[in-house]
């Protein structure tokens, strides 16, 4: 599946270190070896739940190359486990989580209308 814009699911942290993800590391690794170095340059202080983190993918990207993307958008979700710090309860998770779907399609679709 071709797509321009692709959704992670992130940490604070905006890498793929031992805390993160299956997925998110997956991502990190396709989106090449640069992919961690830019997210840094771009997004240098600690993301917070609800944040959206878009990070253009250079034409040497694999992930570009291969499958079209040109953006890699980080999400940063809430959590419901109570050994995490940032520990949400089931009711405020969930409006955080419709927030984060919300602000990013929003910013996929901006980052579409722009990329034009």
């Amino acid at each position: 599946v071709r797509c321009r814009v692709l959704c992670n699911e992130a940490s604070w942290r905006l890498k793929a270190g031992p805390h993160a993800g299956t997925v998110n590391k997956l991502v990190f690794d396709a989106a090449g070896e640069h992919f961690e170095q830019s997210t840094r340059h771009l997004h240098s202080e600690p993301a917070t739940v609800g944040d959206v983190c878009p990070v253009p993918l250079p034409i040497t990207s694999p992930l570009r190359r291969e499958q079209g993307v040109e953006f890699v958008i980080h999400v940063v979700s809430p959590t419901v486990n109570k050994s995490h710090t940032d520990y949400m309860p089931l009711n405020d998770a969930a409006a955080a989580l419709r927030q984060c779907y919300t602000r990013a399609f929003n910013r996929a679709y901006k980052v579409c209308q722009q990329a034009r």
